[in-house]
């Protein structure tokens, strides 16, 4: 299960699509080198730059849902910090235990479909409101 970048993750928002494109890269990278058994010490360091990424992502996102008033931003910010538990999880786990075949098969199945389901259903809903309140000011 390759997670790639496509087109159909655009959510239409400059910023958001750009970061979206490197997340889905850096967690690519991160899955493709948790399969080919790379070492635990580089796993770490793979993992640690991707939950700073995270964490910067989240932040320039949950800044344009306050400047733009976003009526889901509590919920949103949530499913944000989810995430960031998840790779802090993953962090620790790898740490304690090393790369089993277990931690890679949960880590697709989780990382992957959190992605997925979040910037289809989430991101996609907030990028539209943003759009409309821009035409709205605009009028």
């Amino acid at each position: 299960m390759t997670l790639l970048w496509s087109d159909g993750l655009l959510v239409g928002n400059e910023l958001i699509d750009k970061q979206h494109r490197e997340l889905i890269h850096r967690i690519g990278s991160f899955l493709n080198a948790l399969e080919s058994g790379i070492g635990k010490e580089d796993i770490v360091k793979i993992l640690e730059f991707l939950s700073e990424y995270v964490v910067e992502h989240f932040s320039n996102e949950e800044d344009l849902m306050m400047q733009y008033h976003y009526p889901e931003y509590e919920m949103h910010r949530r499913e944000h910090s989810k995430l960031e538990l998840v790779l802090s999880v993953l962090k620790k786990k790898v740490e304690e235990k090393g790369v089993t075949v277990e931690l890679v098969a949960q880590t697709h199945q989780t990382v992957y479909e959190w992605l997925k389901k979040h910037i289809h259903e989430r991101d996609k809903n907030f990028a539209a409101f943003i759009k409309n309140k821009a035409k709205s000011a605009k009028s």
